[in-house]
């Protein structure tokens, strides 16, 4: 095992959303755990200890990975090779940029270089570029866990126990400018970043700007969509350790009258050898004559599925629901614009 403090803990998020963990920063020295604002702070939930107790017949090693070089040493000598890499991120500040920091992108790339049988857990809490995407066996995002988590993390790094999430945003395919250029404080020549003085006295505020929200509908997935934008995985992706096959899709209103629910109704197939969970998803988007507007995510399941196994799986909702439709307002009436046209279900690649 290899990086991240994978040997003590995992990072907790920041801002409001910090919980400082029993006994304080776990990385810290004893007695010096003391918790600090846009501070890095580390849970002590160990996964190294959670792989330990899970396979306790197996012998296993752990790397700072401060040192590449010496940790793809040590993965070149071992079954298998996890590494664990890490975004810190905060409210109250931005990224510098989507790539790893810390060298950590030229530590997976040697690790899995030297070892074919890598696994990169990424413990993040947005996207991420990975330009070693290819080099893994295995990429599990383990997002920000919370307080006691180690063990999803142990138990997904060795196969004990399916890992049926999936991605709740695009991950970006390029490196560069972001998804959007919209109005920001950068844009204005403000500096955001780095600014001088407590968070007391830059509480105060910063000069006025001008912020343009011109994206409409176009947020987060349905941009990288409407603009047909390649990505690296799309909103929704996710394996799994057995296959699936979906097939039969209908879509079969349940009344004639306007607004009425909608009824949906696939076959889902597990094609794999062992048991296994599958989030399915339905998507909709308006007719073709305002297909101007981006198709939306509006519905998802849990099936869960024996192996060669096969059900029907039925859905009721009302299309207005669907983050496709939209209001307009006309000669002083609000007028809402439906979805027509539904999309085949949507699921994720197995392998």
């Amino acid at each position: 095992m290899i990086g991240s403090h994978a040997d003590v803990g995992m990072i907790s998020g920041g801002g409001s959303a910090q919980v400082d963990p029993p006994g304080g920063n776990a990385i810290a020295a004893p007695g010096k755990g003391a918790t600090h604002w846009q501070e890095e702070i580390w849970f002590p939930t160990s996964p190294l200890k959670a792989i330990q107790a899970r396979a306790p017949k197996a012998t296993v090693k752990y790397d700072s990975g401060d040192n590449p070089a010496a940790a793809a040493a040590l993965a070149g000598t071992a079954d298998v090779a996890v590494v664990f890499a890490y975004q810190w991120e905060s409210e109250g500040m931005d990224l510098a940029s989507l790539s790893l920091q810390h060298n950590q992108d030229v530590l997976i790339a040697q690790v899995a270089s030297a070892n074919p049988h890598t696994v990169v857990v990424l413990e993040t809490g947005s996207p991420v570029t990975m330009p070693w995407v290819a080099a893994p066996a295995a990429i599990v995002e383990s997002l920000v866990r919370r307080l006691g988590r180690r063990q999803c993390a142990g138990q997904r790094a060795v196969r004990h126990g399916e890992p049926e999430r999936q991605a709740a945003q695009h991950l970006p395919q390029e490196r560069g400018r972001p998804a959007s250029s919209h109005g920001h404080a950068a844009s204005a020549g403000v500096r955001v970043l780095g600014q001088p003085g407590s968070p007391e006295q830059r509480a105060g505020g910063l000069p006025p700007f001008p912020v343009s929200y011109d994206e409409g509908l176009k947020v987060g997935y349905k941009w990288y969509d409407a603009e047909k934008k390649p990505v690296l995985f799309p909103f929704g992706f996710g394996l799994s350790y057995t296959s699936f096959r979906y097939s039969a899709l209908t879509v079969t209103p349940l009344s004639m009258s306007p607004g009425a629910k909608v009824k949906v109704t696939f076959t889902l197939a597990n094609t794999g050898a062992r048991a296994g969970a599958e989030i399915a998803e339905v998507y909709a988007s308006l007719r073709p004559a305002r297909r101007n507007r981006p198709s939306g995510w509006w519905a998802s399941a849990r099936c869960s599925s024996k192996p060669e196994r096969s059900a029907r799986s039925a859905w009721r909702s009302t299309p207005s629901t669907c983050p496709s439709s939209t209001s307009r307002r006309t000669a002083g009436r609000w007028f809402r614009a439906t979805p027509r046209f539904w999309s085949a279900v949507r699921h994720r690649t197995c392998r």
